[in-house]
């Protein structure tokens, strides 16, 4: 499932920046990128300092196999390569040369190949293959350009750290600020980090960071150390100085003196006394994510050495950037779908989906709109889908604001429990609230809505011990809670009246004296034998 394959991701760019070491990347990449691809055989062909590329099997074993032939039409193919899959090789146009490539066991039919590219720079092809004919389907392809992009980052970084070693004392120490920033799943977060590790290694007084949005380039927010620069519009200052040139030519902008270029200035760097000026562009496959400036009030701060080490980090910085981005927007359509505090814990926990469940204490939460069949009838589904929308909306906010987890959306009524996925000790309490906080909702809708129909809850809360987990198949599943504490909560919210909020004894023992409640006696609720007595919440004051 997406959750497990994003934590996987994240778990391998973990574990590759932790070295700068190729065949240490090379075996990472081996022992975990099967579970993100579910390959059964992976060759990696690199491109070294004089062009040439040597294939070899990195997965079930590690051997070199042949060299790439300058010329060839699978060399002219990897240079030129976008991740792509290939479904039968014996059904493709160069079969025999794709053949060549894969003489092991099993018979690999079908391939997917990643190219490992940074920026001009090509590093190589990653080649996983299957035994089975059409393994890898679109969907598969934005997992492995992720990937790709990773592990191009990762390579590139290390053939730079090979040249460099001796020269840059504090590169080691680069790599393992960037292992810890690949726990970050923010883009605020990682942007301010990402400032401060730029001026820690430079030595700058003063860094910026200008987030762009990589399909379209229109800058979305700005990040600076020591300044606050968030109330700044950042589509004003990208245009100014020499930002334009640096989006323009993609490539890092080092100045000694900027005294000597009057139009370096921008609304965040007027200052006089600022003499030099490191820029690097955050780009991934050309396209531009971002860009890092650094000053200095002294001449000459900056110096080579400097404009390297933030090309490595801009180049890991544009990988990450995507990658929070990804698992942002995975996690926003998560979240869409699934209750706000089962979706937290499964992407913190994948393991948590696996079917089963506990048996715990919880309180159960039903509310139903009253008399809502009776309105259907005489309305359009177009403004039916409107009032409903607009009334769960107001029951899952009062719901979430009190901690509750939203279960299910049944026609026009909604469950909530409390007390699961995160333990409550007040859940009960919560559930009242819940409860009363919905009431005033509605009432604060009604009172700015002249005209629209004045619909109204029943409530029904009752409290117990109940199995909590995950219900269903392999494919699909439900987090949800099986027992009679839910079915008699059902039971009494069918009970209640328009606007009110009745609850069990076993809620009433809880809250106490804490909230207003009114015995209204014993009720036989629809398939219990035995009358239960009942309670009435109301609003305190």
């Amino acid at each position: 499932m997406l959750a497990v394959r994003v934590t996987t991701l994240n778990r391998i760019t973990t574990e590759i920046n932790t070295t700068d070491d190729l065949e240490s990347i090379i075996q990472i990449m081996a022992n975990q990128a099967r579970w993100l691809l579910d390959f059964e055989v992976c060759g990696l062909a690199l491109v070294d300092g004089q062009g040439q590329s040597t294939f070899r099997l990195i997965y079930p074993f590690d051997t070199p196999l042949w060299s790439v032939q300058p010329g060839s039409w699978l060399a002219g193919q990897l240079a030129n390569l976008r991740t792509t899959t290939i479904p039968d090789i014996q059904a493709h146009e160069q079969q025999q040369s794709l053949r060549h490539m894969w003489w092991v066991e099993p018979a690999v039919r079908s391939l997917l190949l990643i190219p490992l590219r940074i920026g001009p720079t090509f590093e190589g092809v990653l080649f996983c293959g299957s035994s089975a004919v059409d393994q890898y389907q679109s969907a598969d392809l934005h997992i492995a350009h992720l990937f790709g992009s990773q592990i191009s980052a990762a390579i590139h970084r290390s053939r730079l750290a090979f040249q460099l070693r001796n020269e840059h004392a504090n590169l080691s120490t680069l790599y393992q600020t960037l292992g810890e920033l690949a726990s970050i799943t923010s883009v605020a977060d990682l942007l301010e980090r990402l400032t401060l590790i730029g001026v820690l290694h430079t030595g700058a007084q003063r860094g910026t960071v200008i987030q762009l949005d990589p399909g379209d380039g229109t800058p979305r927010q700005i990040v600076g150390w020591p300044q606050d620069l968030r109330s700044i519009d950042p589509a004003a200052v990208i245009q100014q100085g020499l930002f334009p040139q640096v989006l323009a030519v993609q490539q890092p902008l080092l100045i000694s003196n900027v005294s000597l270029r009057p139009d370096w200035h921008t609304t965040v760097a007027t200052e006089a006394a600022t003499h030099s000026l490191l820029c690097v562009p955050i780009s991934l496959r050309g396209k531009l994510s971002g860009v890092l400036a650094l000053t200095h009030d002294e001449i000459g701060m900056f110096d080579d050495s400097h404009r390297d080490l933030m090309v490595t980090l801009a180049q890991q910085a544009a990988v990450m950037l995507e990658n929070v981005r990804f698992y942002e927007q995975q996690s926003r359509l998560f979240h869409q779908y699934v209750s706000t505090n089962v979706a937290d814990q499964l992407m913190l926990n994948p393991t948590l989906a696996t079917l089963g469940g506990q048996r715990q204490p919880v309180t159960i939460l039903f509310a139903d709109i009253e008399n809502f069949t009776p309105y259907a009838e005489s309305h359009n589904p177009e403004d039916l889908i409107t009032v409903l929308n607009i009334y769960l909306g107001l029951a899952a906010d009062a719901v979430l604001e009190c901690g509750g987890t939203l279960d299910k959306f049944m026609g026009d009524a909604v469950m909530a429990i409390f007390n699961a996925p995160l333990p409550q000790p007040d859940h009960v309490a919560r559930a009242a609230q819940a409860a009363l906080r919905l009431q005033q909702l509605v009432a604060e809708y009604h009172a700015l809505s002249d005209g629209a129909e004045r619909l109204a809850f029943r409530v029904g809360i009752h409290t117990g011990e109940a199995v909590v987990g995950n219900i269903g198949t392999q494919q699909v599943r439900n987090y949800t809670t099986i027992g009679d504490v839910v079915n008699t909560a059902k039971r009494i919210q069918e009970v209640a009246g328009a606007g009110e909020i009745l609850v069990s004894a076993e809620v009433q023992h809880s809250l106490g004296a804490s909230l207003p409640l009114t015995a209204i006696g014993e009720v036989v609720l629809k398939g219990k034998t035995r009358p239960q007595p009942l309670y009435r919440l109301r609003a305190p004051g």
